[in-house]
């Protein structure tokens, strides 16, 4: 998979930072009904190349929302704290998620499903 960035030098300053300074203090996922490890084991969600989850069943879309309410939050406080766009965070992130995720969990790219393998 090959993410593409922006050749914004403050984002490329920040590509040079270890991605550890851009992981947030708290976790990911606050206090969710449902926990992200088990909705993605049991498929019921994917992770999306843009940093945010997606539902792959109706019946999970609430905690979907809560999840990725969350995640924005900490991508607008890191774009902020950097000065940089959003978008440029949800990217970054969406790597490091993308390589921390275990095996078999889906994974959309170019709006297409996989399983990570």
């Amino acid at each position: 998979m090959a993410l593409i960035f922006s050749a914004n030098p403050v984002f490329a300053e920040t590509l040079r930072a270890p991605c550890e300074s851009l992981k947030p203090e708290a976790p990911l996922v606050e206090n969710t009904d449902h926990d992200l490890s088990v909705l993605r084991a049991q498929g019921l969600v994917g992770e999306l190349e843009t940093g945010y989850v997606e539902a792959r069943d109706s019946r999970v879309q609430a905690a979907v929302d809560k999840i990725n309410l969350s995640r924005k939050e900490i991508y607008q406080a890191k774009a902020e704290e950097r000065k940089i766009n959003i978008v440029e965070v949800e990217l970054i992130y969406a790597k490091i998620i993308l390589n921390s995720v275990p095996t078999g969990t889906w994974i959309k790219i170019n709006e297409k499903w996989s399983q990570k393998e």
